[in-house]
């Protein structure tokens, strides 16, 4: 008995019940990402089962119609999901994704018109070569979020889009009119090609789908636990993600034999402004201080809240000379900056900072350091609060920067 090969239509007619069958299950998992680019995807995949399945009825009926308007949607399809990256990536350009999406269905369409149907061979490699340049402008827009996307999500993607091309763009190539005239194929090497065109574009479908939700799951995931890190009254880093911070950049100064300087800072007089004015307001101080800090810090530089009012900034490849400086204009900042009250008065505030600065060794605990700086901060505040104090290990550099100071 002669073996049953599968034909065009057999391959296109999978496809396009695959791609049906992706849509609808992404729809009911992916309904809350609407607006993130899953639309979109779930677009593009809709355009490629309508695509595979009047590529399917073309290989029945030799329709010239249904294979053209096939295949601009399928290059529409293609377009459609690079725009779903795009939105991924939070970037939105009205002209740039309508080139992308209708410029190359466009091109279809002319090749469509100069070709068929006399060259019917031709118009299927050069399409196929346009196909080709959209996958690859699809991996170029991939590549560009891959630093920002974590899991594995983004590698679904990808092998899927490299997967298409490997097993749409060879049969596309090397087509020729009597293989696809639908009379089932003895020859080795087309029934490979078949096989190949059938499992790659249901697997490419689905995972390219799949991959797309799970790389918007992965990012609500870290956006979650990056919020869980942020202070909710300042938005600064809380305790728990200064802790970490300073972890690292205690072990990178010791690796690389680099001073580090920890500031910490605390507002002045705050209970008595909780008393005074009540503590909403002492929320705004709170709140004004925090902008302050974020504004005269360096880039380099990690700020965070430390606790009630108090807030700890660590300097990398910091000496303590240039923390010093640094600790003055920030106080110089805050006592130039009063926070205006609802009865129009100004509130003017006042900081007290303690600096450490020196250079730590392996497994140096960060608890001493900062311990370190809380110490000399509370000796600015014995001194007459609105200043900067040194830590006892560079207790005589501070005296004599202090003495230099006009």
């Amino acid at each position: 008995m002669t073996p049953l090969l599968p034909d065009f239509f057999t391959a296109y007619g999978m496809a396009c019940l695959s791609a049906f069958t992706v849509v609808w299950v992404m729809w009911a998992l992916g309904r809350q990402y609407w607006q993130q680019g899953m639309a979109l995807t779930l677009a593009s995949t809709l355009l490629s089962a309508l695509a595979y399945g009047l590529l399917a009825l073309h290989t029945r009926w030799n329709l010239i119609a249904l294979l053209v308007v096939s295949q601009a949607l399928l290059s529409m399809a293609i377009g459609v999901f690079t725009v779903a990256i795009q939105r991924f990536r939070q970037s939105s350009d009205r002209g740039r994704d309508a080139t992308t999406v209708l410029l190359p269905t466009g091109v279809s369409l002319l090749l469509a018109a100069w070709l068929l149907p006399q060259d019917l061979t031709r118009f299927h490699q050069l399409h196929a070569a346009m196909v080709a340049l959209q996958l690859v402008f699809a991996v170029v827009v991939l590549l560009r979020i891959r630093t920002s996307t974590p899991g594995r999500g983004w590698i679904l993607v990808t092998g899927a889009v490299l997967v298409h091309m490997l097993a749409i763009l060879p049969v596309e190539l090397f087509r020729t009119t009597a293989l696809f005239d639908g009379a089932a194929s003895t020859s080795p090497a087309n029934t490979l090609l078949l096989w190949a065109l059938c499992l790659g574009v249901l697997l490419q479908l689905s995972v390219r789908s799949i991959g797309f939700l799970i790389m918007l799951r992965d990012r609500e995931t870290v956006m979650e636990q990056s919020k869980a890190q942020l202070d909710p009254l300042t938005q600064l880093p809380n305790r728990a993600a200064l802790v970490q911070i300073l972890q690292h950049a205690i072990e990178a100064a010791a690796q690389q034999g680099q001073a580090l300087s920890i500031m910490v800072l605390d507002i002045d007089h705050f209970k008595s402004v909780n008393d005074s004015y009540g503590h909403l307001v002492g929320d705004y101080v709170i709140q004004s201080i925090a902008r302050t800090v974020m504004q005269h810090r360096r880039t380099s530089d990690f700020a965070a809240r430390y606790g009630g009012e108090e807030f700890v900034v660590v300097l990398p490849n910091t000496h303590a000379r240039e923390a010093f400086h640094l600790a003055e204009r920030l106080c110089q900042a805050v006592r130039k900056s009063p926070m205006p009250l609802p009865n129009g008065k100004l509130l003017h505030t006042t900081i007290s900072v303690g600096v450490y600065a020196g250079t730590p060794t392996h497994g140096s605990s960060w608890e001493r350091l900062v311990g370190a700086a809380d110490e000399a901060m509370y000796v600015a505040k014995r001194n007459g609060r609105d200043r900067v104090a040194m830590s006892a290990t560079v207790h005589t550099m501070q005296s004599h920067t202090a003495a230099a100071m006009p």
